[in-house]
């Protein structure tokens, strides 16, 4: 690894080794959300860990505080998405964990269930405020596809493509 690369890495880790217990876990398990996501994605897949919302924003503010995240907004609605070296390290502390696999199922489930709303949309009147709100988690989309795809879970390949058959 070049000398920046790990320069840069070490200030992540420093970073990284600021964090609380519950803020590493928050980290560590964003490291699945690819391209930024909003709250409309977030809320849900942290349920499976039963983090409140209030505890799950409080977290994502000192990740924000820190530079490990950052806030944007989309539509006067928060959206958040970390930089592409500490999203990198964020997936390598996730694989290094016990809890890939289930992230990985979480967020493929959470991305399929949001696209199933946005399906339920098409040809209605707010089928394009929908539309934008897929096109902005087509990151998220993809990376739940792929994973799908590589033999991990076919129904909810079969399910997301069906869903996005008019996207």
């Amino acid at each position: 690894m070049p000398r920046g690369q790990r320069t840069l890495e070490a200030t992540i880790a420093w970073s990284h080794a600021l964090l609380g217990d519950g803020e590493c876990a928050l980290f560590r398990r964003l490291g699945v959300f690819v391209g930024g996501f909003g709250l409309e994605l977030a809320e849900p897949y942290f349920e499976k860990w039963d983090l409140p919302a209030v505890e799950l924003i409080d977290g994502l503010a000192s990740l924000v505080d820190l530079g490990l995240v950052r806030q944007l907004e989309a539509n006067g609605e928060p959206r958040f998405e970390m930089p592409d070296s500490v999203n990198a390290y964020s997936r390598k502390l996730l694989v290094e964990s016990d809890e890939e696999q289930c992230c990985r199922v979480r967020h493929a489930e959470v991305v399929l269930a949001s696209v199933e709303e946005c399906e339920r949309h098409y040809c209605e009147a707010d089928q394009d405020d929908w539309l934008r709100r897929l096109e902005r988690d087509h990151d998220n989309v993809r990376a739940a596809i792929g994973w799908a795809l590589d033999g991990s879970d076919g129904a909810i390949a079969v399910r997301l493509g069906a869903a996005l058959w008019p996207f």
